[in-house]
């Protein structure tokens, strides 16, 4: 992990914590393999949410709700291909494009194309907090 996600898992207002037996179960769920990063950090904190700066502020989804939150989101209808684990607490979601595994912002309401915030968990990081 980089400096910024280690200061990240710092500051971070985690969400509960669960087991490494039922994280294992919840990530054997999904129907694509999850970017290591990303799971080396969820196996931390379980997400959680963080004011990065007045202008930065996200909400990182737990990884038991994940599922359940994009069925409800409808995201297999209006954003297929991803799989949204995160908010700006407001209209915009963060997903993982399920094909490249490339992390991505886009709005929840729009026909906007997604904005590729990172190759992996650590440079969605760091252009996530870089953006104000």
């Amino acid at each position: 992990m980089n400096n910024l996600v280690e200061k990240l898992i710092d500051n971070i207002s985690r969400n509960a914590f669960i087991s490494i037996d039922k994280f294992e179960q919840e990530i054997n769920k999904f129907d694509f393999e999850l970017p290591h990063s990303y799971l080396k950090f969820m196996k931390i904190t379980n997400g959680g949410s963080i004011s990065w700066s007045e202008y930065v502020y996200f909400d990182l989804w737990p990884i038991e709700e994940i599922l359940s939150l994009n069925k409800g989101y409808e995201v297999d209808e209006f954003a297929n291909g991803y799989l949204i684990f995160g908010s700006n607490g407001g209209g915009i979601a963060y997903a993982i494009n399920k094909k490249t595994k490339e992390f991505v912002e886009f709005e929840f309401i729009g026909d906007d194309e997604p904005i590729l915030l990172g190759k992996d968990f650590n440079e969605f990081i760091k252009n996530l907090v870089n953006k104000s």
